[in-house]
């Protein structure tokens, strides 16, 4: 949240949605116990939003394969020219990255079996 200070365009929605990306950021981590999740999350996000659709990452105007554009009408959602982390399309994306994240957790805990006794439960 620190390196973002430098955009221009800071609002308490920019600051709500990072720290939302954050929240999630630290829950994958503690989850997975290691950084590789959320590096690779926040990689593929950046590399998505500036690299592939062109749109700005932090604020920075960037030139990618498609250039998308939003409409400057809808700017609660999109944010126009701030990017994507300034608008309710990235409240929307951190809110399905948790329920990824859920879903992950589900599947992990599906496959460890809980049913057998610990080595602890035998124990007198």
């Amino acid at each position: 949240m620190f390196f973002q200070g430098r955009n221009n365009d800071i609002s308490a929605l920019v600051v709500f949605n990072l720290f939302l990306t954050e929240m999630l950021f630290s829950c994958m981590f503690a989850i997975t116990g290691n950084l590789w999740m959320p590096i690779g999350y926040h990689f593929a996000w950046n590399y998505a939003q500036g690299s592939l659709y062109g749109l700005a990452v932090s604020g920075n105007d960037v030139n990618g394969v498609f250039e998308a554009s939003f409409q400057t009408h809808i700017g609660w959602l999109t944010s126009g020219d701030s990017g994507p982390e300034a608008g309710l399309l990235d409240t929307g994306m951190s809110v399905l990255g948790f329920m990824v994240l859920h879903a992950f957790v589900c599947k992990k805990n599906m496959k460890r079996p809980n049913h057998f006794p610990t080595e602890r439960q035998y124990r007198v």
